[in-house]
């Protein structure tokens, strides 16, 4: 194995988090620093772990995504579409279910994946504050922010949802992708 490789394997499994091409290679030393690893070289050996079995790939927003595989307990995700939150949870009463509806078809499962979209608290709340942003009209005039269109403070809640049926025992890891 290179020394490129023997790097990349090390700094992708010394972690635990999912990531892209271009966040990898970020994080990785750069051009004529010790440890350096070539694009090309990252792209290749990603290929290399993902049909060993090392990594899996998906896509979210038109990118590959990576994550480790092999040994790594099986689990499904939410995918925050406004914030790019990517949060990992594992529900044995789902997995259940899944067993149960794949016996009423009498199928096989070799895996699954399940990514669930939607918003998460953080990328709701940040989105409505993209939405009162006040706008520039024609000119040379300061942007006015009417108060009429700020929601009333009594009517926010941080109570959490109820936590019951099926889904009550969730254990969730959350990643920033």
């Amino acid at each position: 194995m290179t020394e490129q490789r023997k790097v990349l394997l090390q700094h992708v499994f010394e972690r635990h988090q999912h990531f892209d091409v271009d966040e990898l290679i970020e994080q990785l030393p750069k051009r004529g620093e010790a440890g350096h690893v070539s694009r090309p070289t990252v792209y290749r050996t990603l290929n290399e772990f993902v049909e060993a079995g090392l990594l899996r790939r998906f896509e979210l927003d038109g990118r590959s995504v990576y994550e480790h595989d092999y040994g790594y307990p099986a689990h499904d995700h939410f995918y925050c579409d406004k914030s790019g939150k990517l949060i990992e949870f594992h529900n044995r009463e789902l997995v259940e279910l899944i067993e149960k509806i794949a016996q009423q078809y009498d199928f096989q499962i070799a895996s699954h994946r399940l990514i669930i979209y939607g918003a998460s608290k953080e990328g709701r709340e940040a989105s409505r504050r993209t939405k009162r942003l006040p706008t520039v009209s024609a000119g040379n005039q300061s942007p006015k922010l009417s108060t009429s269109s700020l929601p009333n403070a009594s009517s926010i809640s941080d109570s959490p949802g109820r936590r019951e049926g099926c889904f009550a025992n969730m254990s969730i890891r959350i990643f920033a992708i």
